[in-house]
C-alpha cells in the first residue's frame, strides 16, 4: 500500500481512534488531518518492520520510521505499535514513540526522546 488513503481507511473501524504519542485523534476526519500535517512535516518517510506478535484480538508491531523533514533534517524514530481489532477491522491504534535519533546538520545529532508516561 502507498500513499492510498482509501485502502488505509477499509483496514479500520467506522469510528477508529488513533494514539501517537500524546495526541489523540477521533475518527476518518481527523486522523487524515494528522495524516496531511505528518506529510508536511516529513515529505519522506519509510516504514521498516522489524517485529509484529497478535495476542487475540490485538497486534503489537515493532518499527522504525525513518524520515526527511521538508529542511532535509534525517530522523529515526523507533516506534511500538498497539492494534485493537473489531470485526476484522482496526477499532484502535496506539502508537509509542520509542528513544530516537533526528541529525540536525552533518556533524551533530540530537537525541529525541518521548515525554514521560504517565500511568
Amino acid at each position: 500500500m502507498r500513499n492510498n488513503l482509501t485502502e488505509l481507511f477499509n483496514l479500520f473501524d467506522k469510528e477508529p481512534v488513533l494514539s501517537w504519542g500524546p495526541y489523540t485523534f477521533r475518527g476518518e476526519k481527523e486522523i487524515k488531518r494528522w495524516i496531511s500535517e505528518l506529510r508536511e512535516m516529513f515529505p519522506v518517510l519509510f516504514i521498516k518492520e522489524k517485529s509484529i506478535k497478535v495476542e487475540g484480538n490485538k497486534v503489537r508491531h515493532e518499527f522504525l520510521v525513518e524520515s526527511v523533514t521538508k529542511d532535509g533534517q534525517r530522523a529515526w524514530l523507533p516506534c511500538r505499535g498497539t492494534y485493537t481489532f473489531n470485526d476484522g477491522r482496526i477499532k484502535a491504534l496506539e502508537i509509542r514513540l520509542l528513544h530516537g535519533w533526528m541529525a540536525v546538520k552533518k556533524e551533530d545529532l540530537e537525541r529525541v526522546r518521548p515525554p514521560p508516561s504517565v500511568s
